[in-house]
């Protein structure tokens, strides 16, 4: 390292000297097998630019003769394409197609597709120069991926290569370099589209061929073809960036005790770095899981502690298990480094016990690791007791960004804005930030709305190495005829349905359960995933009867469950025993989709779309983190619902588009209102001025709104501060929900306390008769009391031989509306072309919990109709609504069949925003109405279940109504269910209905959409990987 002299001139305290790195050890020659592929790159690079100019598809057989040509004669064949592609797999594209020829007959074909920066069939008009240019950086930059894959992948040899030899007296250098030097291996091709495009059963041997445990998964009795899609990801080596930041001797120090030299960083961890510390920016790291993030933020750290004795760094988690998590990889980096004492990096959160430790925390700590939970409730509130850390913050890190979504993302959004205001305003700190995500379609607007900063620098060019992986999305086979059941399914499947469906599919639960136990007989480590707490604690009772049924009962204490509501002390024995191999397999909610180590996994199993492509990504990472000979497994298993069937149907869109949205609204009212009065009883932000900052215009209107209401009072010069009203408003309150008020759900006798849930949602879970899931065992609620704010319930030893499901009823008024939208529509033969307009704006929504239904475990019979008497749920918040024709111009339809397919598309409406938005389930709603008292027309609502909305709707309303109609009427148009009225859960039928599923027609919504509600000349859009527009 060159030796420079250290200065602090120039710049503010605790900013570390920005110091120029020095280059790259010299590379010595490579051997002829090697060079010769840098040849056929160059060649391959040269002939594809030119076919693309003709517009002629590239692959090996348009390639080979003239490839060989600008070879000098020498063979060019398949096997140097999979090498070139196992060097450069981002530049590099291969593809295996089923294409017919002219007699119609099926042939493999080998497409190639290179990353060339200049779309040569848009601009001709540059000459051959400019071409021959742009393919020489291609070029450089495949030879720069070769020296950095055998550095990789053939360390010894490298080594050896980098040394000073003597050739043996019997052969020459260049030729005893050469018979030592490994072959570089062949890329496994992608095969899914074989897989699509074979004829049933013939899938069987394609799968098997990837892996002995895929094999033997195909080759059971129970496999009918199910794989409708075959991903190969590729073993991958990673891609080096020149880091030009002169790093502190005690940071590479503490990067060299991970393993990690000073010139191999990937290079997003270069290109974060750099801008961290040599440009002074905000940063944004958007890539995949386990690509080491975290490097990025704890080598930044590490130069302010290096710089500034008093400088101070904060790590903000999602959560305190993900806190505590990271904590021990941080101290770790930062105490062998000797850049900080074990006692300066503390966790702080509610598990810290008052008194001395939480001083200890105050007064020693240089790096807390904690939540904002804790910021809201005690640093911020108390931030006087915090002046040391406070006055010494650089930098604060917010790590899973993307998970900051709903209302607690607008809550955090709250925090970060009350933080960086005081800060400013009373310790005078420059806080950088630093944020780390999942792949989301809009990482860096929406990070912009989680701290209220512009100019933020987003890293998304992932240059970490990539393990091979095989992706299976698996569909459930339809049901033959009038078979309702498989002869072997437990009956508390039927619980995992949809309730009130006629599934057409066997279940997706069942399958998943087989799944879970075939790969726990193949002593495979498993991580399952499921989107809801029900189904988490019933797959897991299935998979126990499964393995009983087998022969494998040794295996029970293997698989444990895993989600929110279960006690910390039993979620943390669950996590410890999964990181250290205790346990074979977990199935778990989302839960364990952030960063907890949860150790060496081989396989995942998602029982459903878990909502997101982000989420799905996140998921099926923790599994194969650990690089392998053999390839980690993970299992999709679809679904009975629109959302996934459009996979099962469009399943490259899960591995070629862009991921969803995340949307936060940082004007919501209700939650402002809160975090303004906190703000301002904290004085970090109580001017006009600071307000306007920090808070924007809405900030300004709503804190107006709390003087008009008696809770501020101006003061002379423009400040505010809290009446005597206002200081007795609550501001201890909770941050991961709107609703402050919990129901805790408690045992009778023992008093156990088994999970929390909002007052809010009590009556859809907790209803006074419900039959209740915890831990695997079932409880019935006894009573539910608002005022206690309690749930009792009763563990019952036997099966009661029913589940319950509530029915509800929902109505909705307009308040107001704030615009409109007209969208060209295709007319028919009874309706000419026409506009539909679309209206956005505030609703008021009613909802009640009149009764519950018991449904039988077996067959899924109703046996009881119970009335509840329980208060209503109100609350204000965003909606669209669509104005439909009259009746009138349906005259084919009777007013309940009218209703029945207005109905349908509000279903199939709330299912498929899931395509464009990050969002839960829970999240949207819907209502239908054949005539509304407002408008005096047909109505068909979306709104937000959330007061005020988070800004869900209005993205759907000003991007995306247009994509969601048109894949609503091909879903119902391609349902495997066919021409029936009922449809079915794969198109119409959804979870969440309070009618049951009743009331619904899906051949009236299909008249309906096709006169009505066909966008003209519409072709749904979705982003690809490069973030241009795909139709």
């Amino acid at each position: 390292m060159t030796a420079r002299k250290r200065t602090n001139s120039g710049k503010q305290k605790g900013q570390p000297s920005k110091r120029l790195a020095s280059g790259p050890p010299t590379k010595k020659p490579l051997p002829v097998k090697y060079t010769d592929l840098i040849a056929i790159h160059g060649a391959v690079a040269t002939v594809s630019a030119l076919l693309q100019r003709r517009g002629i598809p590239t692959n090996l057989k348009t390639l080979k003769a003239t490839v060989e040509n600008q070879l000098g004669g020498r063979e060019f064949t398949e096997r140097h394409l999979r090498q070139l592609a196992t060097v450069d797999p981002e530049s590099v594209k291969l593809r295996l197609q089923l294409v017919q020829d002219e007699h119609g007959n099926s042939q493999r074909e080998l497409s190639v597709s290179l990353s060339l920066n200049h779309d040569h069939s848009k601009k001709r008009s540059l000459g051959i120069a400019r071409v021959a240019q742009e393919i020489g950086k291609l070029n450089k930059n495949f030879e720069t991926r070769l020296y950095d894959y055998l550095s990789c992948e053939f360390k010894e040899y490298m080594s050896w290569l980098n040394e000073e030899h003597q050739p043996d007296d019997r052969t020459s250098w260049s030729s005893q370099i050469s018979l030592n030097a490994p072959d570089i291996p062949e890329v496994a091709l992608h095969e899914e589209s074989l897989v699509q495009g074979a004829e049933p059963g013939d899938t069987r041997s394609m799968v098997a061929a990837r892996s002995g445990t895929l094999q033997s998964l195909v080759q059971t009795d129970w496999y009918k073809d199910q794989v409708v899609h075959m991903e190969v990801e590729n073993r991958a080596p990673p891609v080096y960036g020149e880091l030009k930041y002169d790093l502190h001797p005690k940071v590479v120090e503490g990067c060299r005790a991970l393993g990690i030299e000073k010139h191999k960083f990937y290079k997003h961890q270069a290109e974060a770095v750099d801008h961290l510390l040599r440009l002074d920016m905000d940063v944004m790291l958007a890539t995949a899981t386990a690509s080491g993030k975290s490097l990025c933020y704890n080598i930044a750290a590490g130069e302010y502690f290096a710089s500034d004795s008093n400088a101070t760094a904060l790590y903000i988690f999602p959560t305190k298990a993900l806190a505590r998590d990271q904590l021990q990889a941080a101290a770790e980096f930062f105490v062998k480094s000797k850049l900080l004492e074990a006692d300066e990096v503390q966790p702080f959160d509610g598990d810290v016990e008052y008194g001395y430790q939480r001083k200890l925390v105050r007064e020693k700590a240089r790096l807390i690791v904690t939540n904002p939970d804790i910021l809201h409730v005690t640093v911020l509130p108390k931030h006087r007791e915090w002046k040391r850390f406070l006055s010494g913050l650089r930098l604060v890190v917010i790590d899973e960004a993307h998970v900051y979504k709903g209302a607690f993302g607008i809550h955090c959004a709250m925090v970060m804005r009350r933080l960086l205001s005081l800060c400013k305003r009373e310790y005078n700190t420059n806080v950088r930030m630093t944020f780390c995500s999942a792949t989301v379609s809009n990482a860096k607007e929406h990070v912009e709305r989680l701290c209220g900063r512009s100019s933020i620098h987003t890293v998304d060019k992932d240059g970490s190495a990539k393990a091979a992986r095989t992706i299976l999305i698996w569909n459930p086979p339809l049901k033959q005829g009038a078979e309702e059941e498989e002869e072997d399914e437990t009956g508390w499947r039927k619980k995992a349905e949809v309730k009130g469906s006629k599934s057409i599919r066997r279940s997706s639960m069942f399958q998943t359960a087989r799944i879970i136990g075939h790969f726990m007989s193949a002593d495979k480590r498993v991580i399952a995933f499921s989107a809801s707490r029900k189904l988490v604690e019933i797959t897991t009772k299935t998979v126990l009867e499964l393995l009983d049924g087998k022969g494998l009962s040794h295996l029970r204490s293997q698989i444990r469950s895993y989600r929110g509501g279960y006690l910390k002390t039993e979620r943390r024995k669950i996590e410890s025993a999964l990181k250290t191999g205790s346990i074979q397999a977990v199935v778990s909610t989302n839960a364990l989709e952030l960063g907890i180590d949860v150790g060496d996994l081989e396989t995942s199993v998602h029982l459903g779309f878990p909502g997101s492509i982000s989420a799905l990504r996140q998921q099926i990472g923790r599994a194969g983190r650990v690089p392998r000979k053999e390839a980690s497994i993970s299992v999709l298993v679809l679904m009975d619902s629109p959302l996934d069937q459009h996979y099962g149907k469009h399943a490259d869109h899960l591995f070629r588009e862009l991921p969803e949205a995340v949307t936060i609204d940082p004007a919501n009212n209700v939650l402002l209102r809160k975090h303004l009065v906190c703000a301002v009883a904290e004085k970090s932000c109580y001017s006009q001025e600071d307000i306007l900052e920090f808070f924007g215009g809405p900030g300004i209107e709503e804190v107006m709104n709390l003087v008009y209401s008696g809770e501020m009072e101006m003061e002379d010069g423009g400040t505010f501060r809290l009446t005597a009203s206002g200081k007795k408003m609550e501001r201890n309150f909770s941050i991961r929900f709107i609703d402050d008020n919990q129901i805790t759900v408690k045992v009778q006798r023992s008093g156990d306390v088994l999970e929390q849930i909002e007052s809010s949602k009590a009556m859809f879970f907790v209803h006074p008769g419900a039959v209740y899931l915890n831990s695997g065992r079932t409880y019935m609620v006894k009573e539910l009391d608002y005022d206690e704010g309690t749930a009792t319930v009763v563990q019952v030893s036997d099966n009661p031989g029913y589940y319950t499901s509530i029915l509800d009823k929902t109505r909705v008024k307009i308040i107001s509306e704030a615009e409109f939208r007209e969208i060209p529509v295709a007319g028919s033969s009874k309706l000419p072309d026409s506009i539909l307009r679309v209206h956005h704006g505030v609703v008021d929504v009613t909802t009640t919990v009149y009764a519950y239904l018991k449904v039988n475990i077996l067959c899924g019979q109703n046996l009881d109709k119970v009335k509840l008497d329980l208060p209503p749920l109100e609350y204000t918040t965003s909606a669209l609504w669509i104005d439909i024709p009259p009746m009138t111009n349906f005259p084919e339809l009777s007013e309940d069949s009218f209703f029945a397919g207005l109905h349908a598309i509000e279903h199939l409406l709330q299912s498929l925003a899931h395509l464009f938005l990050l969002l839960e389930s829970s999240d949207l709603s819907g209502w239908t109405v054949s005539l509304h008292d407002g408008t005096g027309r047909p109505q068909i609502f979306l709104h937000e279940t959330i007061p005020s909305g988070v800004g869900l709707v209005r993205e759907i309303y000003s991007k995306h109504i247009e994509s969601i109609l048109v894949y609503a009427l091909e879903r119902l148009e391609t349902c495997e269910c066919g021409n029936t009225q009922e449809g079915c859960p794969s198109c119409i039928q959804i979870t969440r209905c309070g009618y049951y599923n009743e009331n619904l027609d899906k051949k009236a919504a299909i008249s309906i959409m096709k006169v009505c509600l066909h966008p003209k000349d519409h072709l749904p859009v979705f982003m690809d990987q490069t973030g241009k527009k795909e139709n």
